[in-house]
């Protein structure tokens, strides 16, 4: 049981005790309702805008709502220095889940880590564009960052989650909506060059966008492909 299960488990377990609260007159029986309102009605909403914000600026994460504290409610530059935190602080753990759960691409995600950690950005952001395509192709034989209409590919694999609960829906919304990380930019600015867009990285387009700050959003999406993709997978 991975922890975003864990975390819907224990809703339910909530959800069993408000019986109990009914004979305690300590619990603030309003509070606690409006609580399970939140959870229930709001969170998931919360939940899916924060993920559209964070991948509009390169940033990706699977299970926000174990986070929720240092992304929701909160502006976007304390979200980027959380998320650079996070990824910063469990860089070594991702290496090795995805080098466990990947082994045919253990010597690429060595390699993409090893670039990152000696600051050859230039060569960490494609090889880590890379990876999390090949996971897409490894799990599902799809384009992650294909597009059909307009629209990602990747929303024909979300039909198997149409009934799924609010939580696991906007848990894939990065998956769902297109983003400026796959935006197709003819004439970018300088400015344009300095973000991460695969189009520009990967076609030769950009020149300036090997920095530490990238790097660590390719690693935040790869994560988040490696996680969402065996998520569902593995439950739907």
């Amino acid at each position: 049981m991975n922890e975003f299960e864990k975390f819907i488990k224990n809703i339910e377990k909530l959800s069993n005790k408000i019986i109990n609260f009914f004979h305690n007159s300590e619990i603030d029986f309003k509070e606690v309702v409006e609580r399970l309102d939140y959870i229930q009605n709001k969170l998931p909403k919360n939940i899916k805008n924060v993920s559209n914000s964070l991948m509009n600026r390169g940033w990706f994460i699977f299970d926000i709502v174990l986070h929720q504290e240092g992304l929701i409610h909160t502006n976007s530059t304390k979200q980027d220095e959380y998320m650079k935190d996070y990824i910063s602080s469990n860089i070594n753990i991702i290496r090795q889940i995805l080098i466990d759960t990947y082994p045919n691409r253990k010597q690429q995600i060595e390699d993409a880590f090893q670039a990152h950690e000696n600051k050859l950005y230039f060569c960490s952001i494609p090889t880590f564009l890379a990876i999390a395509e090949g996971i897409g192709q490894d799990l599902y034989n799809i384009s992650i960052f294909a597009k059909e209409q307009k629209a990602p590919k990747t929303r024909k694999l979300l039909k198997k989650i149409e009934k799924a609960d609010d939580f696991t829906q906007a848990s894939y919304t990065s998956l769902y909506e297109s983003s400026k990380i796959t935006e197709s930019i003819k004439n970018p600015t300088n400015i344009e060059k300095t973000r991460l867009n695969r189009h520009l990285i990967m076609h030769g387009i950009s020149d300036n966008y090997g920095n530490k700050i990238n790097s660590l959003k390719t690693i935040s999406l790869v994560f988040y492909i490696h996680n969402s993709l065996n998520f569902l997978s593995s439950e739907y």
